[in-house]
């Protein structure tokens, strides 16, 4: 599919970014995430976000670098359907020796969480998300080839267009640079 014709925009525009050489750099401002009410009781939606519109099946790729070095920085891709049903799945810093691979998935207003452990020396990671219908497939890759299942999911909100792209917060006092590149959206024909 020619990428040129989709139209990129910005789910809270972070103060500083770029967009260079087809590699988006995102700066991270402190106290941002995407999180709704499980556990821990509070709701946020502020993490910068850059999406395209999509409808139908599809599988979105991209390759994340991340310079997270403290609690809970994390960057990587997302599918936004609206503030109560979204897919989030990343690498999450947790201290020098890891950080965790994860997924948060997020229907009708309520997170989970789901993770594995990584060393925290890996900052470059692909990622692969797969829609079917209202079924997800959540995927990673050190090397772009060899992809690896995080988790299957589903989102019960039916909905034909929703918003897929990359995302990355510092829910601390914090902030990182995080690049994205090697971004691409294959539509899946039934």
């Amino acid at each position: 599919m020619d990428q040129s014709n989709l139209v990129w925009q910005w789910l809270n525009e972070p103060k500083e970014w770029k967009n260079q050489n087809e590699r988006i750099t995102i700066v991270t401002e402190p106290k941002t995430d995407y999180w709704s009410k499980t556990h821990y009781g509070f709701i946020r939606y502020d993490a910068p976000t850059y999406v395209t519109k999509v409808k139908g099946d599809f599988v979105f790729t991209c390759k994340v670098n991340s310079a997270s070095k403290v609690l809970y920085d994390q960057a990587g891709i997302i599918l936004f359907e609206d503030k109560e049903n979204w897919i989030k799945a990343s690498s999450e810093y947790h201290d020098e020796n890891y950080s965790t691979l994860g997924s948060v998935v997020t229907n009708l207003g309520y997170s989970d969480w789901g993770y594995q452990r990584v060393s925290s020396q890996v900052k470059e990671l692909y990622y692969r998300l797969k829609r079917k219908g209202q079924d997800f497939n959540i995927e990673f890759s050190y090397d772009g080839k060899e992809f690896h299942e995080i988790r299957v999911c589903h989102l019960h909100k039916e909905t034909q267009e929703t918003f897929v792209g990359i995302y990355a917060c510092s829910p601390q006092e914090s902030s990182f640079q995080a690049e994205f590149s090697e971004l691409k959206l294959e539509f899946i024909q039934q």
